[in-house]
């Protein structure tokens, strides 16, 4: 009986060990990676908990140009006999539903118009658009536009949908420096015949400066 007892108590003292042990490698792996996965949470500011209402972010875009040399329509077609287009460019810059599907937080057809010409099927557009973040949860944002072929005398026919994602994380302060590359946005139709490009910043902002609205 005391034999069974000992094996028993040596045993425990066995799984104890190991516990200690397992304890020991966790411990050394988060030090081999600098730091612990919590720690790595309040380091991100996209995943960290912080408290939304010391949110105060500035988003600023620039769409650049719309690449259509084919002039060319959503169903390839062509825009019109004479293979020229006339676009009119919608935007929204989506902070709510940025992975939602199209047209993501709020209908295409609400959209602000932000450019428009005739007789160009690759425009140069260098249109900005900005939105603030005050005192709300931010993780990322996406610059959807909407580019149709005006046309006065029937109905405007669709080039394309493209979405243009904004997944840096916020600066401290707004810097040149700072912009993105110029960057291909995500056409949803006939993706290699059409693009279009932009960049954008993103950075803190103080309180008094923020105001929670759409603006160019």
């Amino acid at each position: 009986m005391r034999t069974y007892l000992l094996l028993v108590a040596l045993a425990v003292a066995a799984g104890a060990a190991r516990e200690r042990s397992w304890e020991r490698t966790r411990g050394s792996q988060d030090d081999d990676f600098g730091v612990s996965d919590r720690q790595r949470s309040r380091l991100n500011p996209l995943t960290a908990s912080e408290n939304p209402s010391t949110n105060y972010i500035r988003i600023k875009t620039e769409i650049l140009r719309l690449n259509n040399d084919g002039g060319i329509k959503s169903n390839g077609a062509s825009c019109d006999v004479f293979g020229t287009c006339d676009p009119v460019c919608y935007a929204n810059l989506d902070t709510e539903r940025p992975n939602a599907d199209w047209p993501g937080a709020k209908p295409d057809t609400t959209w602000m118009t932000v450019f428009g010409v005739d007789d160009n099927n690759s425009p140069i557009i260098n249109v900005a658009i900005h939105k603030d973040i005050c005192g709300a949860a931010y993780h990322e944002a996406n610059l959807r536009v909407k580019c149709m072929d005006r046309d006065p005398a029937t109905k405007d026919d669709l080039i394309n949908e493209f979405d243009c994602p904004i997944n840096r994380l916020p600066s401290r302060t707004e810097s040149a420096k700072d912009w993105s590359p110029i960057t291909n946005c995500l056409p949803r139709h006939v993706p290699d015949k059409m693009g279009l490009t932009f960049r954008y910043q993103v950075y803190r902002i103080p309180k008094s400066e923020c105001n929670a609205t759409l603006a160019r």
